[in-house]
């Protein structure tokens, strides 16, 4: 991401400095370790003017997570920060889809792959103000958050009739070793507002939700069948999320679902291993994103 684009997380950070720069006396903190698991498809497009060529499937199954949280409080003003990554393992499978065909939206080549994932790490920073009313609380927040992941697709086959469209029933050609990589970056700001209504002296129930109005995205996505790799820059768009949970004592169990989507950006393309002196601008080409994602939480409040 270039400098520019961090502009975003300027608020909350200094949000943290003013906390921070509080009467000792009246500060107050708390800090959360959280682990669960994630899953769903993140799908990647290609267009070409207004119609999509191709889309890559990576689904996910169940990827285990941890979670460090904390955040720092001045009477009821909050700001804080959190770190999530992800245990790199097989957590899939890749589908590839192209769409070739003249005045038909049938698929004209398929294949099929195992999907490993790399990498996956969430840097997020938030600052807000709690409200309380009756049993519950109010925080509304202004958060902005970071996330780079990255899936290799391994092995598989391919089906690429010789004519006319995709149907299934094609013969399979194996191929073994690493097929394709995708590398995703993040960056997601976003308003949230959390719920939360106390039952019991023990009992919490906590709702959340979140809406970020625009998103910036950057990818690289390699294909070493073809020795071709496609680095792709993405604005705009949207994604939410919104979960629910419930809290006994200070142990908590959380689901939520989220959702995002950046649908027409700028792609360009060059060999694998040139430096960035060796990559042409397709002109005639665009990039899209869509992720829809769910993730179950148990967490710790130290």
């Amino acid at each position: 991401m270039s400098r520019g684009k961090n502009k975003w997380l300027l608020f909350p950070l200094l949000a943290a400095a003013c906390l921070c720069s509080a009467p000792c006396e009246k500060l107050h903190h708390d800090v959360a370790l959280s682990f669960g698991a994630y899953g769903g498809t993140v799908s990647e497009y290609v267009w070409q003017g207004n119609g999509v060529v191709s889309r890559l499937d990576w689904q996910q199954y169940a990827v285990p997570q941890a979670t460090v949280s904390g955040r720092l409080g001045w009477h009821n003003a909050y700001a804080g920060a959190s770190l999530a990554t992800a245990i790199p393992f097989a957590c899939g499978i890749m589908e590839d889809f192209d769409f070739l065909l003249e005045d038909s939206s049938a698929a004209s080549q398929y294949s099929r792959h195992d999907v490993y994932l790399d990498k996956r790490y969430d840097v997020a920073v938030f600052a807000g103000y709690e409200f309380s009313f009756l049993q519950g609380t109010v925080f509304p927040a202004l958060t902005c958050s970071y996330r780079n992941q990255k899936w290799s697709a391994r092995d598989g086959y391919l089906q690429y009739p010789a004519s006319g469209a995709w149907t299934g029933d094609e013969a399979k050609t194996t191929v073994q070793g690493n097929i394709i990589s995708y590398e995703q970056s993040l960056l997601i700001p976003a308003v949230a507002l959390h719920i939360s209504w106390h039952i019991t002296d023990a009992w919490t129930l906590r709702l959340q939700g979140s809406f970020s109005p625009y998103l910036v995205a950057e990818t690289l996505d390699s294909h070493f069948l073809r020795n071709k790799q496609f680095y792709d820059t993405m604005s705009g768009g949207y994604g939410f999320s919104i979960g629910a949970g419930a809290q006994y004592k200070r142990c908590a169990v959380f689901a939520a679902y989220e959702y995002m989507r950046v649908m027409h950006g700028d792609t360009a393309s060059g060999t694998i291993g040139i430096a960035n002196a060796g990559v042409t601008n397709d002109a005639d080409y665009g990039s899209g994103i869509k992720s829809r994602l769910w993730r179950i939480t148990c967490s710790f409040l130290m």
